[in-house]
């Protein structure tokens, strides 16, 4: 008590600064303030607009920097106050460089995961598909051909017939190739043979290839769960620009109950979503429809 109260009067501007410097580290105690505020309360306090905070070491500095009237004594008496705010804002701003690199690594495997199953796809396009639908075509020539193996050939058929069935489900998952035209007509192919009434409200949006394939994917989900267990007799599609990003919904007039919990069609496209970046929204009561908004980065 009795140093600060020679220091009120020999050193009144430093005697300021450090009662400035406890109600802030007060506030950032209480709640009341962010840490990261720390430099722009010491330039205000100490009158060194050139005062910056160094986090470039294992713990947190304040540098003066040029013509500061500051002294080594002024310094280390303030790093001693501003310990806690320092140390917070050091560990606060790891978390946010680690969340970005696990965002960044995120995006990168489904990037990854996009790519492998698009090669999928046409290696499966280019080869296996294309010789069963030639030897389908081959087998049906023979049918009409030679009457005593029809039996015979005609269960051939079927079975060329359900294996691309089979490879055409083993494709799932890849990006349509449809989304070369847009997302929007993308989507007006998809619903085009729905047996349900369907309301589009397509606006123009301009999104990044992750985004449009999560927001294809949420549809698809939507639309598949819709006909298997909503007893639906319509689906509403609207699509327009929210921010930086573009916001999707997808609702039906059916039973509702769609849960994440059962099977992994929703809790797989949550993942795609988040994946890229966005937030999904499930809203699904008990005779009162389904709900499913998507909310998309433009990404990249």
């Amino acid at each position: 008590m009795v140093r600060r109260a020679i220091d009120a009067r020999v050193q009144p501007r430093r005697e300021q600064t450090l009662r400035a410097l406890r109600s802030f580290v007060a506030d950032v105690h209480s709640g009341a303030a962010d840490p990261e505020r720390l430099e722009a309360v010491l330039r205000r306090a100490t009158g060194a607009s050139l005062l910056r905070i160094d986090s470039t070491g294992p713990s947190a500095s304040i540098v003066a920097g040029p013509g500061s009237t500051l002294t080594a004594t002024d310094l280390r008496d303030i790093e001693v106050e501003a310990r806690m705010p320092l140390e917070l804002a050091r560990l606060r701003g790891d978390l946010r460089e680690a969340l970005d690199q696990t965002d960044a690594s995120r995006a990168r495997l489904v990037k990854a995961a996009d790519d492998e199953r698009r090669r999928i796809r046409r290696d499966l396009h280019d080869g296996a598909q294309q010789n069963l639908v030639a030897l389908g075509m081959r087998l049906r020539s023979l049918q009409r051909g030679a009457p005593a193996t029809q039996e015979v050939l005609g269960e051939a058929v079927e079975l060329v017939q359900r294996t691309i069935v089979d490879l055409r489900s083993l494709a799932q998952g890849v990006r349509p190739s449809s989304l070369d035209e847009g997302l929007a007509p993308a989507l007006r192919a998809m619903v085009r043979a729905v047996p349900l009434r369907v309301d589009l409200d397509l606006q123009p949006v301009l999104v990044g290839e992750p985004s449009a394939t999560a927001a294809y994917y949420v549809v698809a989900e939507a639309v598949t769960n819709t006909l298997k267990h909503g007893k639906a007799t319509r689906i509403g599609i609207s699509l327009e620009p929210d921010n930086a990003g573009m916001r999707l919904l997808v609702e039906d007039d059916g039973e509702g109950g769609a849960s994440e919990t059962r099977g992994s069609g929703l809790s797989g496209i949550r993942d795609r979503v988040e994946a890229a970046g966005g937030s999904l929204q499930v809203h699904s009561h008990l005779n009162a429809g389904t709900r499913i908004e998507a909310v998309l980065p433009c990404g990249s």
